[in-house]
């Protein structure tokens, strides 16, 4: 498959479909290993990448050929934050390679964008054609949501996605504030156990999203590859607790 930008491509540019893959249970396929076995590459047929909990690592391939008559700078957004080994392989026709090393077991400090989930970005010439490969692997599940963007429409994206990100918990934050104040008036045990399982939750879904790594715990990389089972688990405790208190069970 080859992926085609053109001028009026429109953006977000979902390529799923023009992807194969190529799984690797031993863990050994180096670059040169997998570009020997292109035959071996099965196509994917969906927009998004789910292999679900696999101890395999895993190799998806795709050429881009950019046919909009001007250099392009463009971002490839994973639409997850969680994998502990992540590398970005551009193949160019004058026989160069650029490779980009991610992952959630490295500091967020390292990344090339500074954003929730892994983005790489990178630079095709007009009517240049491009070889990609990606290789993941990951103690989480394995999720990708393929998408390219120029860098405007990119911007444009995590700004509307700040905002949807911002009304969310700020909507919590009242909660909470709302909560609280109960608590402090009635005395009512329930209201400060409401307040502490919004709190779980919120960081809970701070660390599905990404946000947690990007702002609260960024140099702790080995917190953030624990710590979505570690928020799961205290939002469950915590909200068994308030439910059996609140119904008085």
């Amino acid at each position: 498959h080859v992926v085609i930008w053109q001028a009026d491509t429109k953006e977000p540019y979902i390529i799923g479909t023009r992807l194969s893959y190529l799984e690797d249970p031993s863990l050994t396929l180096s670059l040169t290993h997998v570009q020997q076995k292109r035959a071996d590459f099965s196509p994917h047929e969906a927009k998004g990448i789910n292999l679900g909990y696999t101890s395999s690592a895993h190799w998806i391939r795709t050429t881009l050929e950019n046919q909009s008559g001007n250099n392009q700078i463009l971002y490839w957004d994973t639409s997850y934050a969680f994998y502990d080994e992540l590398t970005f392989f551009v193949l160019r026709s004058d026989g160069s390679m650029e490779q980009t090393d991610l992952g959630d077991l490295r500091a967020f400090s390292e990344r090339p964008v500074n954003h929730r989930n892994f983005v790489f970005p990178f630079e095709i010439a007009a009517n240049e054609r491009v070889e990609i490969y990606v290789r993941m692997l990951s103690e989480e599940a394995i999720f990708m949501w393929p998408s390219l963007r120029r860098e405007a429409a990119f911007r444009d994206a995590v700004a509307l996605d700040n905002l949807i990100m911002g009304l969310l918990y700020g909507i919590t934050i009242i909660m909470v504030l709302f909560n609280a104040m109960l608590y402090f008036g009635t005395r009512d045990e329930s209201y400060i156990l409401y307040v502490i399982y919004i709190i779980v939750s919120c960081l809970d879904g701070f660390s599905l999203s990404g946000l947690g790594f990007q702002h609260l715990w960024s140099d702790s990389p080995q917190f953030h590859n624990r710590s979505l089972c570690f928020f799961a688990m205290l939002s469950v405790a915590s909200g068994a607790h308030f439910f059996r208190v609140y119904l008085g069970t």
